[in-house]
């Protein structure tokens, strides 16, 4: 379930009379990710989604890799594994998932392009539910500008996994319709603020 949360808390921000939540087919452990689902075309070759299937690359720093698209990138520690959500049935709005888990930790970037005009995603619900779908509580949260683009931060406590107590950093931002959500978990009493800041901060973007 709590691998779940971390995709599905970025697909509940939304406003207006879409709700982009997908059905998470079943509670998942932690450390269980969605398998990739590429739109297949007509003639079976599978396609990029409507945001456009980033490649990822590996940088200069050693044991990272450059999650790249066509107006953004991000670092993560190692390849990270892709998968894809919609909306449910009649919604235009496709999620781009990128999950890297290693020993204690878990980062997750989720990419959605909001295309209906007057319903913008909201930051606030969107980190509201990612923490309510982890089973936690938003600790703390700040809303601020990232590169002068709306943007909430927050800390969720009190999930757990297994009997033992995890804690999730979480950050949205919004660019020109699209909603970026990064999130990253810790297994362990002590978070590594660090590790959370130098994988948000790596984000850039275009527009």
């Amino acid at each position: 379930m709590l691998g779940t949360a971390l995709v599905a808390g970025t697909l509940g921000g939304c406003g207006g009379d879409d709700n982009p939540i997908p059905s998470s087919g079943g509670d998942r452990p932690i450390g269980t990710t969605p398998q990739p689902t590429p739109t297949a075309s007509t003639d079976g070759t599978p396609q990029p989604s409507a945001s456009e299937l980033p490649t990822a690359t590996t940088p200069p720093v050693p044991g990272g890799t450059v999650i790249r698209g066509s107006d953004f990138t991000i670092l993560l520690p190692g390849s990270a594994e892709q998968s894809k959500a919609t909306g449910p049935s009649g919604s235009k709005i496709t999620f781009d998932i990128y999950r890297y888990e290693a020993g204690s930790e878990i980062y997750t970037v989720t990419r959605g392009y909001y295309p209906k005009v007057g319903t913008l995603p909201l930051l606030k619900e969107a980190i509201d539910s990612a923490a309510d779908q982890a089973g936690g509580k938003l600790a703390t949260s700040r809303t601020f500008k990232y590169k002068k683009m709306p943007a909430i931060e927050g800390t969720i406590t009190g999930v757990r996994d297994k009997g033992q107590e995890v804690t999730i950093f979480a950050r949205y931002l919004v660019v020109n319709r699209v909603m970026y959500g990064l999130l990253y978990l810790y297994r362990g009493d002590i978070a590594p603020n660090l590790a959370f800041k130098t994988f948000v901060e790596s984000l850039t973007f275009s527009g």
